[in-house]
């Protein structure tokens, strides 16, 4: 196991529901259970997080409420699918409003106070591009070519943020510094881009000396179909390649599994 302390850590911050909803975190003691449960996104929540991620950025207030109801449950893992692969540099809050007639359905809201909208447009703009740019880089390319690219373009790019305060992916891959989440996140949309079977992951990770605590990684599927297991963090602090292709064997000897996205 990596012989350094626990510092791929996600950094802690809240998701507020509405009275009666359950209240997680995503750093902290204990391990988180039904917030991000996996499970299969529907159609009617794919149109639901295209329509908070447009109506969000084209909002002036940083505040949006979904014009339709969903059928949207409070535990499920759309909101993180929601920050890995639509949102890239900001963390927004949300709520749910059920209809009051009883019916199983609701309004979403998402709000981020006092955030500069042109500012988060400039800064996805720019993300976006960005992840254009490399992912042309590798056109024509094997998966193993493609993979092993970004895998190393991030770690070159990016430098663990021991202060615990960037971890969003817009922060490893422009400005250059992140927890766990924005190096996973990151290379994520990197493979997910360039035509890859890619899995984000949330989970535990254990150092060499016990230590335990909140980490992300990612799984990319090979060419002849087996899922292979990808630590950047780790491979970026230990500036080694001991996370990289790895059978989830292999990945489950310091790294639980808690959610796959």
């Amino acid at each position: 196991m990596v012989s350094m302390a626990v510092m791929a850590i996600l950094p802690a911050y809240s998701i507020t529901y509405t009275a009666g909803y359950k209240y997680d975190s995503e750093c902290g003691s204990g391990v988180a259970q039904l917030v991000y449960q996996e499970g299969e996104t529907t159609d009617d929540e794919r149109i639901m997080l295209q329509e908070l991620c447009n109506g969000f950025l084209a909002s002036e207030d940083g505040y949006y409420r979904t014009r339709g109801y969903y059928p949207v449950k409070q535990y499920e893992n759309w909101i993180r699918k929601l920050e890995i692969g639509y949102l890239h540099c900001v963390k927004p809050k949300y709520w749910m409003h059920y209809d009051s007639s009883g019916a199983d359905i609701c309004q979403v809201v998402i709000k981020c106070q006092d955030t500069d909208m042109r500012t988060v447009r400039q800064k996805e703009e720019a993300y976006r591009a960005e992840v254009e740019r490399l992912v042309s880089k590798v056109e024509g390319k094997t998966v193993e070519e493609k993979v092993r690219y970004f895998h190393d373009y991030l770690v070159g790019c990016c430098e663990y943020d021991y202060s615990y305060t960037r971890s969003r992916p817009y922060d490893c891959l422009i400005d250059g510094t992140s927890t766990c989440n924005g190096y996973a996140a990151a290379f994520y949309n990197l493979c997910s881009d360039a035509g890859l079977e890619a899995e984000y992951i949330v989970g535990i990770a254990e150092t060499d000396d016990g230590a335990r605590g909140f980490h992300a990684w990612n799984r990319v599927k090979s060419e002849n179909g087996e899922w292979l297991y990808y630590d950047v963090t780790w491979d970026d602090v230990l500036e080694s390649y001991e996370y990289y292709g790895l059978t989830q064997e292999e990945m489950d000897r310091d790294h639980v599994i808690e959610s796959v996205l």
